[in-house]
This record gives C-alpha cells, structure tokens and sequence, in this order.
C-alpha cells in the first residue's frame, strides 16, 4: 500500500491495461511521454513520485482525445503532471 493509503492492486492495473490494449486493436493510438511505447512498457503509467523537498507529487493523467468529426476516440494520451503543496485527502 503507498503512503496515502490507496494501492493500486495488480489485477486492476491489469485489467487497465487489457482495456488499452483493446483500443489499441481498434486503431486508438496509446502514447505516453509524447511517444507511442510498446505495450510491455506501458506499466509505467502506474508509477508516481513523491517528492518531499518541494511537497509536489508527480503522477501520469490520461487524456482521451476524440475525433473532431463523430467524436470517437483516436488517442489516449498520458503525460507526466506535477502538482506542488499537492494534499490527497
């Protein structure tokens, strides 16, 4: 369990996971850092860090991006956002 109390266990991150995998096998792009990662590397999007000098948090945010025209998904998208003095509750 991490310090906030919250544990992601590894059937949900797998199940995560399955659910990228089938967008991806319809054509939805999944890009993470800006880059389209092979699927055995995308377990980084769980990864989150906690630095204590500044009291920010940095974890990955996805996006879903749609299509301007019918609105269907063409991206998932995941940066890396930090957020200072950040308290979970």
């Amino acid at each position: 369990m991490n310090k906030r109390g919250r544990d992601i266990d590894d059937e949900v991150k797998r199940r995560y996971l399955d659910k990228l995998k089938e967008y991806k096998k319809k054509g939805v792009r999944v890009v993470i850092d800006g880059d389209e990662l092979p699927e055995n590397e995308w377990h980084c999007i769980f990864n989150y860090n906690e630095d204590t000098s500044d009291k920010s948090k940095m974890f990955y945010m996805a996006d879903f991006i749609a299509e301007p025209e019918g609105g269907h998904i063409s991206e998932v998208r995941f940066d890396k956002i930090c957020i200072k003095d950040f308290t979970l509750r």
